[in-house]
């Protein structure tokens, strides 16, 4: 695997370190369940330098948002069927009071603090508004503790990746950004990196829309992507179709094309 990391994107980034037949019956409604109260462990900031005052107004809080353009970018959502949502919420609370009971000495609590992310994050599937924020920031919590007392952690370039992907999704991309290079500099063996450098691609693409500066970047990105072939690369068809968009948006702005 490639080491890269194109120039521009240093420049970027400031890192400190079934259908069945129809019934008369009523549909089964799910039986309420009580809040949730999130572990009593402090929330762990991943990065705190602020960043180059050249990109400061690149990195203002845009919109969450449930949904991902490209819904492949989320390893997580292949891995099993979603639960109700009764269900997630019951071992949720189970699993945060074991939380709370395990000592930090414990060698249980990383895979605990990985269990707790991974349901948050399927539990904000479940639903949308207030609830799915809520889920996205409660997973969040988990990825970035995990990362921040376990960085030996044997995963943690998927740590890194997912806690990426949580801040996309509760619209912080500058902290996405910080998450997505610190996977790219310290696990360049990852599966998972050319999942990161498309998300650099999309999140200058969406720039891109207002500002034509941005379109270059993502081209940049984009061509990253396309170093890792498939089928172990699963965006590689969307980073080619990515590539013709922001070209022909270029042409259309009547910028000339930059060669990534």
């Amino acid at each position: 695997m490639r080491k890269c990391v194109f120039p521009l994107l240093l420049a970027l980034v400031t890192i400190p370190t079934a259908g069945c037949a129809a019934s008369s019956e009523p549909a089964p409604v799910e039986p309420p369940v009580q809040p949730l109260v999130i572990g009593k462990s402090p929330p762990m900031p991943i990065a705190t330098s602020a960043e180059p005052p050249s990109v400061a107004n690149d990195d203002a809080p845009v919109a969450p948002t449930t949904d991902l353009a490209i819904p492949g970018r989320d390893p997580r959502n292949a891995r099993t069927q979603l639960r109700a949502r009764a269900l997630i919420v019951t071992e949720l609370q189970a699993l945060e009071n074991l939380f709370v009971a395990t000592a930090s000495t414990s060698p249980d609590r990383p895979a605990l603090m990985r269990r707790l992310a991974e349901d948050y994050a399927e539990l904000s599937r479940t639903g949308g508004g207030a609830l799915s924020t809520s889920a996205h920031r409660a997973a969040l919590k988990y990825y970035e503790l995990l990362a921040s007392e376990y960085p030996r952690y044997p995963q943690i370039d998927e740590v890194w990746y997912y806690a990426g992907l949580e801040h996309e999704l509760t619209g912080n991309p500058s902290k996405a950004r910080r998450c997505y290079y610190e996977l790219i500099k310290t696990s360049p063996q990852s599966k998972l990196i050319p999942l990161a450098y498309f998300a650099f691609g999309e999140m200058f693409f969406a720039q891109g829309a207002t500002d034509p500066s941005k379109d270059d970047l993502a081209l940049q990105a984009y061509a990253e992507v396309l170093k890792y072939p498939p089928p172990s690369n699963t965006v590689y068809a969307d980073a080619q179709g990515r590539v013709v968009e922001v070209k022909a948006r270029k042409a259309a702005n009547g910028a000339g094309v930059t060669r990534p």
